[in-house]
């Protein structure tokens, strides 16, 4: 049978007498009372006849309410509603089955009770605030609750209001301001296990917050996804058990700053999550015992993570420092460990920018914003980037990027590159060094003063190692022998280190350089006739294609490496003597030298002098032609009186540049008596001039010892009898002092002379 008109009627009126009604309030009227609310936003329509139709309550956006007794909502699924820019302060206590607070709606719980509204569900959007002002006893807030942003501010609140690990979901700021009077406390947990996931920033003004009071294993953690900043208040964790409290930084702009108050961090962890990023505003004091681990980014800016506990950097985590003492500023705490893979960025000039502790540091990315100085070999895996400054290597250390990637950066010059310093005494250097290269890729590098870029194309995986320095030499070392003004004027006063460790093809190099290093007719040559020479165990002719326009020049085909020089492709970078000497034969002194490049010369001038410093031509030797081999020479220049001479050689090439030898010095007398004498004495170079009178025929050894008696170097020969005179090379090595020189024969003639080495 079919209900009757009526039946249904009478259902309808039923189902709509049981829904729920919205109400709006009205500016920031009473919420007491009932005319405060209306059926439509304008303050127009119908109010409600009382609150216990389970109706729904809307404050609205920038309306400012305040309960002036206990409100209570009756019905089923009451609702307040606090919409956005809105504000309710409960100062008497409010029931209601659910309490929604919008995105940017602000709650404040002023009523001396625990009863938060909602005894059926809480909804607070993520940018809403509640502000607890009051609260009953040591009871904790509703448990299971997404908290918005949290405010704790009870400065008259007698009691330690404690949470008992049942506070764990904030999705925005929690700020702690006043926990209450005589020491009060806001607890996290007395002896529970927690996690409190921040997701805005742990923001504590005044009062305490604890997080653990009592003595227990917990596990216990607080995860902030925003920043720490405390300006005032106390911080502390008073659980001394083993299990510390875990703080971690999971924002990916996170900062830390304490500019007030008191952070008692002896149970205390810190770390930096992977892929997150932390930012010191001020110092971090890590306890003994206790560590500060980087799985992400440390900016450390110029301040420090300090205390007697530990610091680890894990594989894959970053550290930035802005302090003048590098990492040693940035990280001093009792012990610190970089592990291999961590990347480093220096952004203010240093001379210390790794601990000294660690022998050597293995990156992956290197950033250099400013001047830094190496303190020791450093191996970057990925990518070296020179933002600005100079990143210096110094003597004896090596700068590796093992990827073969090319240095990241711009505007390469005299103000930014990799500077390699060198040892001018010992021939030492720091190196900057290219491993699994291949293709084209351009080196940086200079010497602090000069950008001296080397640009290499390799056809096969190669490992390459370079140092630059000014200043030619005769054997392109640092600690070498200079060339004169005369032997500069067509060429590049510097040398270009570059060593293949490792690989094989045939490679191009291109060198640059700043015009100041250019001899005074450099730039009388045409581009064709530039080029780059190689020493071997000579230097060896120019070949290549030059650019005055550019500085730069270039060489294919390069199979034999370090050092190189730019210079004219005419001239031979000057010819290698070997050692000059002088031996008396009646009365005449016979000359013998040798030569180990000859190119482009034309011939040898023997010069004679009586007072070691104004010479003449004495004769004129033609060279055996173009030579990379030993080429012996001699000639014999009969003198007719007694007395001291002095003698050298001069190399002339082709377009009449020329190169002298060493000086011998030699006695001619018809004394008997053997003599010994060096020249010269003290030594400032460590090339000396042994001259003897009258030695017979035989078998000789110069030997030179140091103070402790130590032979330091030998040298055997033969004789003809009658006087010598010879240079000799002494090691490069030797250090200041006085040492001595003796000369002996199978016949037991021995002479002995001192020698100051300066």
């Amino acid at each position: 049978m079919k209900p009757s008109l009526p039946c249904l009627l009478v259902l309808f009126f039923a189902l709509s007498a049981r829904a729920n009604t919205t109400y709006y309030s009205t500016n920031n009227a009473n919420p007491n009372s009932t005319s405060s609310w209306h059926t439509n936003r304008n303050g127009t329509g119908s109010i409600p006849s009382n609150f216990n139709g389970g109706d729904i309550f809307v404050i609205q956006a920038n309306h400012n309410i305040t309960t002036t007794a206990n409100w209570s909502l009756g019905g089923t699924d009451s609702k307040i509603i606090v919409e956005s820019g809105a504000i309710l302060k409960a100062n008497h206590k409010i029931t209601v089955d659910i309490f929604q607070a919008d995105n940017n709606a602000t709650y404040i719980h002023n009523d001396n009770s625990s009863a938060f509204p909602g005894s059926d569900d809480i909804i607070l959007a993520v940018t809403s605030t509640v502000e607890i002002n009051d609260w009953n006893g040591s009871s904790k807030l509703p448990a299971s609750v997404n908290w918005g942003n949290l405010i704790i501010d009870m400065p008259g609140y007698t009691s330690n209001m404690n949470q008992a690990g049942d506070l764990n979901s904030i999705a925005g700021n929690f700020i702690i301001r006043s926990t209450g009077n005589a020491n009060k406390e806001f607890r996290l947990a007395t002896m529970q296990d927690y996690t409190l996931t921040i997701g805005g920033d742990l923001i504590i003004e005044g009062g305490t917050l604890e997080a653990s009071s009592g003595n227990a294993n917990a596990d216990q953690l607080i995860i902030i996804n925003g920043s720490f900043i405390q300006t005032g208040g106390t911080f502390v964790r008073s659980n001394n058990n083993s299990n510390v409290l875990n703080i971690q930084f999971n924002g990916s702009n996170s900062s830390f700053t304490q500019s007030a108050g008191v952070l008692t961090s002896t149970y205390i962890n810190w770390k930096v999550n992977a892929g997150k990023k932390l930012t010191l505003n001020n110092n971090i004091a890590v306890a003994a015992s206790r560590s500060f681990t980087v799985n992400g980014t440390l900016d450390a800016t110029n301040r420090s993570i300090t205390g007697a506990g530990s610091f680890i950097a894990v594989s894959g985590s970053s550290i930035i420092t802005y302090n003048t003492s590098g990492l040693p500023g940035s990280l001093s705490t009792g012990a610190v460990t970089l592990n291999s893979g961590v990347s480093y960025e220096f952004l203010a000039a240093t001379t210390t920018p790794f601990p000294s502790s660690i022998l050597s540091i293995a990156a992956n990315d290197l950033k250099i914003g400013a001047n830094v100085t190496l303190n020791k070999d450093v191996t970057v895996a990925d990518t070296l980037t020179l933002n600005s400054g100079k990143l210096t290597i110094p003597v004896g250390n090596t700068l590796t990027v093992s990827s073969g990637n090319a240095v990241a950066g711009s505007a390469f010059g005299s103000t930014k590159h990799i500077a390699t310093q060198v040892n001018t005494s010992t021939g030492a250097k720091g190196y900057f060094r290219v491993q699994n290269f291949t293709g084209t890729n351009t080196i940086p590098v200079g010497n602090g003063t000069y950008y001296l870029p080397v640009t290499l194309t390799a056809p096969a995986t190669n490992d390459f190692s370079i140092c630059v320095f000014s200043g030619v030499t005769a054997n392109g070392q640092p600690n070498g022998t200079a060339f004169n003004t005369s032997q500069k004027k067509t060429i590049v006063d510097a040398v270009w280190q570059v060593n293949r460790n490792s690989g094989s093809g045939n490679t191009t190099m291109q060198l640059g350089w700043p015009s100041v290093l250019e001899g005074s007719l450099f730039q009388n040559i045409a581009d064709n006739q530039i080029g780059i020479a190689h020493y071997g165990t000579y230097w060896e002719v120019c070949i290549g294609l030059g650019n005055q326009s550019q500085n730069i020049c270039t060489r294919t085909n390069i199979t034999s490496f370090s050092p190189f020089g730019v210079g004219y492709t005419g001239v031979v970078l000057p010819l290698k003597f070997g050692e000059l000497r002088a031996t008396q034969k009646d009365h005449s002194v016979h000359l013998d030298w040798s030569s180990f490049s000859e190119y482009n010369l034309d011939h040898y001038e023997v010069e004679r002098s009586i007072d070691g410093r104004s010479f003449i031509p004495v004769a004129n030797i033609a060279c055996n032609g173009n030579s990379e081999s030993r080429k012996d020479y001699s000639h014999v220049d009969p003198v007719s009186t007694d007395g001291i001479f002095f003698y050298r050689v001069k190399g002339v090439d082709k377009d009449f540049h020329f190169i002298y030898s060493g000086v011998v010095k030699i006695s001619i007398a018809q004394q008997s008596a053997v003599t010994l004498s060096l020249y010269p004495n003290p030594t400032e170079d460590k090339k000396i001039t042994v001259q003897a009178t009258n030695l017979p025929q035989g078998r000789y050894r110069l030997n030179v010892y140091d103070p402790t008696g130590s032979i330091v170097y030998q040298h055997g020969f033969n004789h003809d009898g009658g006087s010598i005179s010879q240079q000799f090379q002494l090691p490069v090595s030797l250090n200041k002092g006085i040492y001595t020189i003796s000369l002996t024969n199978s016949s037991e003639i021995k002479l002995v002379k001192p020698l100051v080495v300066k």
